[in-house]
């Protein structure tokens, strides 16, 4: 029981981080889409900035957020 409390937390804690993220940088308005991004079912290499590092990418990029 601990353990699924545990993964149900994490989980939580997750998704609103992702949806703070989306939220903060109106992410949802970049591609309407959904659920598909573009073409494609997952985000490819081809969406990330090449120009900025994978962090600001995850954080400040709207197509990956």
């Amino acid at each position: 029981m601990r353990k699924m409390i545990t993964a149900t937390t994490h989980s939580l804690i997750l998704v609103y981080i992702f949806g703070f993220l989306t939220a903060g940088n109106c992410a949802g308005h970049a591609i309407n889409t959904f659920p598909k991004v573009g073409d494609d079912w997952i985000i490819k290499k081809k969406h990330f900035n090449s120009d900025v590092g994978f962090f600001k990418n995850m954080t400040e990029n709207k197509l990956v957020v």
